[in-house]
């Protein structure tokens, strides 16, 4: 039965790619889209396309339903959150960026619903392919982690899409300048306070640096080579690194998906453990090693040094504070689901990206859901946007939420 499930996940992974896939990339594929979907033992027939790339019949039938409430989101996979209080959602298998405001008014910033490509441009001209990673920079320009294309992008303000680096359908794990550079399905991005660009080169197991000029480096990690070592610059290695957040200082917290651990890099390439033990997964607070985390996919910091985590494995948000001390902030380990409420009564499935305000609130981009979630502070967590278990595009107002 498990082998049947497997294969239809890599039918799906090949639909998302109309390039062949090659071997790595088929089984990080897998690996990522069975961890949300395989880990709770559900089959991915409900929540596959009625055509390729496209919605379902249920996302076609209310894109215009423009009701309370009728926001929808297909796999949302990362969310930031901007000054003002904007958030930003990299909706994957919709190949788009929507936009909640304040006021919890969803819209679709760039790309158009169901509709997968390469092409920059402006708003729904644009096109994406699996958009996994959102970061804001400077001028609330928006980077975003293309990752079946490649590729990094830029969003500016005003819905005017642009390539930093990388080559649209061209991997690998090159460094160089604009398009000749090379990325193996970048899966997050984050920002720090000059406008440097980090990324989390999933396939690739490496950090790499983006100027913003476009000039692309990598900080640490060896290209293709999988492992768990502590070291400095390409004597480190990841496997499979999903999330990643900045801090004042500069320094780099990587959710080490495969590893199941939290890394720090420093802005000198140097790399250490900072939560759980590499290859260990489980769901124990604790402090430093002696914390487990089970496929960690996204990660945020606040002023305060508090780094906050998807744990996507244990359908949980986790907090770890700056003398390395992890705490389970919402949810249940290993028990998905959709209820909102408070602390271990709350549920998620399977939340892959996380932001933090200045109030320490934090955003959950809750992939098996399909939705957005709000957690706050002392951990009561409400849904935001989007309708538990009903995958679509559609544009519309959630419920209006104090920020």
């Amino acid at each position: 039965m498990r082998a049947a499930r497997i294969g239809r996940l890599e039918s799906i992974t090949r639909r998302e790619d109309p390039r062949p896939p090659q071997g790595a990339a088929v089984r990080a594929g897998i690996l990522i889209v069975a961890a949300a979907l395989l880990l709770a033992g559900r089959s991915v027939r409900a929540q596959q396309p009625s055509i390729a790339g496209s919605p379902g019949a249920a996302a076609v039938a209310e894109q215009h339903a423009g009701t309370p409430s009728a926001a929808r989101f297909y796999f949302p996979c990362a969310v930031a959150v901007d000054a003002e209080g904007n958030l930003y959602v990299a909706d994957s298998r919709n190949h788009a960026i929507r936009k909640v405001s304040a006021q919890g008014v969803v819209t679709t910033l760039a790309g158009a619903a169901g509709v997968g490509g390469s092409q920059d441009g402006s708003r729904s001209t644009a096109r994406f392919w699996a958009p996994y990673g959102v970061a804001i920079g400077k001028a609330h320009t928006l980077y975003v982690a293309d990752k079946v294309n490649y590729t990094v992008r830029a969003v500016s303000a005003n819905g005017e899409v642009t390539t930093l680096a990388g080559g649209a359908g061209e991997q690998g794990v090159i460094d160089g300048s604009g398009s000749a550079a090379r990325f193996f399905r970048p899966s997050a991005v984050a920002v720090d306070a000059v406008g440097t660009v980090y990324v989390a080169d999933g396939d690739g197991h490496t950090i790499r640096r983006v100027t913003p000029d476009g000039v692309v480096t990598t900080l640490a990690g060896a290209p293709g080579r999988q492992g768990s070592i502590d070291g400095i610059g390409d004597a480190a290695r990841f496997h499979t690194p999903e999330g990643l957040a900045t801090d004042a200082a500069g320094n780099v917290y990587v959710a080490d998906f495969s590893n199941h651990a939290i890394r720090k890099v420093t802005p000198a390439g140097k790399v250490a453990t900072f939560a759980g033990l590499a290859g260990v997964d489980g769901a124990a607070d604790g402090t430093g090693s002696g914390a487990r985390f089970t496929t960690p996919a996204g990660v945020a910091t606040d002023k305060a040094g508090n780094i906050y985590v998807a744990d996507t494995g244990n359908h949980t948000i986790r907090k770890i504070d700056p003398d390395r001390v992890v705490s389970t902030l919402a949810g249940l380990a290993r028990s998905a689901g959709s209820a909102d409420g408070a602390g271990s009564t709350a549920r998620f499935d399977h939340p892959w990206g996380v932001a933090v305000d200045p109030s320490g609130t934090v955003y959950v981009a809750d992939m098996g859901n399909h939705t957005i979630r709000k957690v706050t502070p002392n951990g009561v967590v409400t849904t935001l946007a989007g309708m538990p278990g009903t995958p679509g595009s559609s544009d519309g107002a959630g419920a209006p939420q104090p920020r």
